[in-house]
């Protein structure tokens, strides 16, 4: 009986599927090692930058949507407030403000339309400048809702 080429086991066959990686390229190999370094650090960066790029917006658009509920919720309280301390007269209204800011957890300052302070919930109203210049004074005056962003 005759066996084609190859297969007798004497001589390796191209065409024998179950045939083992040629030793010309082994698993250990530095350039194939270096070659797939090439190419994952690329991606990796790539990926990573995005990763960054994505955090950043993000957190950008979170810091926004916050602002806009906070400031919602400030006109909110304004509105209270301004329903609360109507009716009183000056010596009760810093009283009233003190346990009115004490109460929300916020700063509280009632102005008069000179930009004269006439009651605060963190510090004394006579040792607080004229607020006329702020831009949220300016804006209520003009009949828009007031507002700025400062630390204090």
């Amino acid at each position: 009986m005759s066996v084609p080429p190859g297969n007798d086991g004497t001589t390796p066959s191209r065409n024998n599927a179950t045939s083992l990686p040629s030793p010309d390229f082994p698993a250990t190999d530095r350039r194939y090692w270096a070659f797939r370094l090439r190419i994952a650090i690329p991606f990796v960066l790539l990926i990573a930058a995005g990763m960054l790029l994505l955090g950043l917006l993000l957190s950008q658009l979170a810091r926004e949507v916050y602002v806009q509920r906070l400031t919602v919720e400030l006109h909110r309280q304004a509105r209270l407030i301004s329903e609360v301390i109507a009716p009183l007269d000056t010596s009760s209204l810093e009283a009233t403000v003190q346990r009115l800011g004490n109460a929300s957890d916020s700063r509280i300052t009632i102005i008069r339309a000179d930009g004269v302070v006439l009651a605060d919930s963190e510090r004394d109203p006579a040792t607080m400048g004229n607020h006329a210049n702020r831009v949220e004074v300016r804006q209520a005056l003009e009949g828009a809702v007031g507002s700025d962003e400062r630390r204090s």
